[in-house]
């Protein structure tokens, strides 16, 4: 059945986001003529005004803090709405806005109060991709299930225009020499890498071939600094410097970024920078279910956790990656011949807002 005005909703981080921004690609493709809203948490904003193919950006944070705000969203004529992320608060007012069709996973007990349209799948057992599995739930719209990682990843790119570079990182940038962006710290979002392991990486890339910048947050920065990040003369500190929309444009006026699995490194993978992840041997957080999404982007993983912790420093690995103008190899290559996205069954239950139940 088509849809003329969709919601997508995905209220969580920006590198979770990220990932579902591919679903918005696809699901446009299928119907040029739809409107696609992308809702969010408020600081994810510029991200999702800096992908092609979402036409409004709303504001989840401040609809949820005044339930009256429910007009705003019955003022939107959203058919459809597609909870990518469950959100119990949102699904809710979905219901009191009068849209129609209301599509989540059955895994979540309050869309069986609040969806009309549950998808059986189980996001915690399951091999495919994150984006794979958001493909799954907009099966019944036109999302394709037969489409492989590298294909996700060149369904389109960040439109890095939406935000200029900080005058005072862009007048340090180097145009003779591989501008590499170090992330070394998530915010407690992924397991890091270590700031001692990104201080030797820093030493085996010399400025005769590389600049360094470094990004993160102001008290990442201090960190950092407290741990000589920045103590050689080829890096530019711009930790502090920048909201979501300009790092954006940081990264695209750079050649390639290492960070572990962070929303920084699916911003560069998507604005088609050479992007290399770093990631532990845990399932939950493996490339498999969260590589980041492009043409040159690659994932390394860690042997096993023991021999990790018991590395005090092992960033050759990394670096001899990094030696040749940022040409990753990759350790876990996602190649086309991987998995492909099973049909999830979907199933249509009675509606809580009275109206009538589609046929499946």
């Amino acid at each position: 059945m088509s849809w003329r005005r969709l919601i997508l909703s995905r209220t969580d981080h920006i590198g979770d986001v990220a990932l579902a921004l591919p679903l918005a690609s696809a699901l446009k493709q299928h119907n040029p003529g739809g409107h696609i809203i992308f809702a969010g948490a408020a600081y994810t904003r510029d991200l999702v005004r800096a992908w092609p193919h979402v036409d409004e950006f709303l504001d989840v944070t401040a609809l949820l803090q005044d339930s009256a705000r429910v007009l705003q969203l019955r003022d939107l004529h959203a058919d459809t709405v597609v909870h990518v992320f469950p959100n119990r608060r949102f699904a809710r007012l979905c219901v009191r806005a009068g849209i129609a069709r209301r599509i989540g996973t059955s895994h979540r007990w309050f869309h069986w109060l609040y969806c009309n349209e549950l998808v059986h799948m189980s996001r915690s057992r399951a091999s495919l991709h994150e984006t794979q599995l958001n493909f799954q739930l907009a099966a019944t719209l036109g999302a394709p299930q037969t489409l492989s990682v590298d294909d996700l990843g060149g369904l389109a790119r960040l439109d890095a225009s939406t935000a200029p570079v900080p005058e005072g990182i862009l007048r340090r940038l180097a145009q003779d020499r591989f501008r590499l962006v170090l992330h070394p710290m998530s915010l407690g979002s992924s397991r890091e890498w270590g700031l001692a392991r990104f201080k030797a990486l820093i030493a085996m890339l010399g400025p005769a071939k590389f600049q360094i910048v470094v990004t993160g947050s102001a008290r990442e920065g201090e960190a950092a600094r407290a741990a000589g990040l920045f103590e050689a003369p080829h890096v530019v500190d711009a930790t502090g410097q920048t909201d979501l929309g300009e790092l954006i444009a940081v990264i695209a006026a750079c050649d390639g970024l290492v960070a572990a699995a962070t929303g920084p490194l699916h911003l560069a993978a998507l604005s088609g920078r050479h992007a290399l992840g770093l990631y532990p041997a845990h399932r939950a957080m493996h490339p498999r279910r969260w590589a980041p999404l492009g043409p040159k982007a690659r994932s390394l993983v860690a042997r096993d956790d023991c021999k990790a912790r018991r590395a005090r420093s092992r960033p050759a690995r990394a670096e001899d990656r990094l030696r040749a103008g940022g040409h990753a190899a990759d350790s876990s290559r996602r190649g086309g011949d991987g998995p492909q996205i099973p049909r999830a069954p979907a199933r249509r239950v009675a509606d809580p807002a009275g109206a009538p139940s589609r046929p499946p």
